[in-house]
């Protein structure tokens, strides 16, 4: 037996090898980054008061650029939205939240959600 054929036996094992190693890099499951959402503004709010919010996005804690964020109010009779989202407004007394949603997001595998719960106190009507 010559010293070629187990030679080359050695060197395809080898180049498997390589190959299921680069493979499984490959097709290994993407990581989910984590997540993580920061609220500015009041969470308490007086009837008829018109308060600005922001929320910043941060993805395995990095800082997230330009989020697309949707954002809802669980009530719209006790609280609502501005129409450019960048206030909230108390209409009536009592508790409401404001959930925001992070879309289009490639760092995890699902919608990243943040949920702010917003306290609307009596006061003068609007």
């Amino acid at each position: 037996m010559s010293p070629c054929p187990a030679l080359a036996r050695l060197w395809l094992a080898g180049a498997l090898m390589l190959v299921a190693c680069g493979l499984s890099e490959v097709f290994r499951p993407s990581r989910v980054a984590d997540v993580e959402f920061a609220f500015t503004g009041d969470t308490v709010l007086d009837r008829g008061e018109q308060a600005p919010f922001s929320v910043t996005v941060t993805a395995g804690g990095s800082a997230v650029a330009a989020p697309r964020l949707v954002y809802a109010v669980s009530d719209t009779a006790l609280l609502q939205l501005t129409a450019d989202s960048a206030a909230v407004i108390g209409v009536l007394q009592g508790n409401a939240t404001l959930t925001v949603r992070w879309l289009g997001s490639i760092f995890t595998d699902t919608l990243p959600t943040f949920i702010q719960p917003i306290r609307v106190k009596g006061g003068p009507p609007p």
